[in-house]
C-alpha cells in the first residue's frame, strides 16, 4: 500500500508539473494572440483553441485538487493502519 501511494504521489507531482508548464504556455499565447487580433486570419482558431486548451486545465487543476485530497486520506488511513498493526 505505502509503495502505491508513493507511486501515486509521484504521478501527481509529475502531471501538477506538467499542467503548471502549460498553464504557463496558454498564458504566453492569449498574450501573443491578443497583441496580433487584427493582424491574423486564423485569430479565430488559435482563440478557440486556447479557450479549449484553458478549460482543460482549468478542469485538471480541479481533478489534482481532489485527487491530492483522496492522496491525502488515503496516506491517513495507512498510518492508522500501521499504528493499529504495531499495537496488536
Amino acid at each position: 500500500m505505502a509503495d502505491n501511494l508513493a507511486r501515486a504521489k509521484a504521478s501527481f507531482d509529475v502531471l501538477e508539473s506538467q499542467l503548471n508548464d502549460a498553464s504557463i504556455l496558454v498564458e504566453n499565447l492569449e498574450e501573443r494572440v491578443g497583441y496580433r487580433a487584427g493582424h491574423s486570419s486564423g485569430v479565430t482558431d488559435a482563440l478557440s483553441a486556447i479557450m479549449r486548451f484553458r478549460l482543460v486545465t482549468e478542469t485538471a487543476a480541479s481533478m489534482l485538487f481532489s485527487l491530492e485530497h483522496c492522496l491525502t486520506l488515503f496516506h491517513q488511513q495507512e498510518d492508522v493502519r500501521i499504528m493499529q498493526l504495531k499495537q496488536e
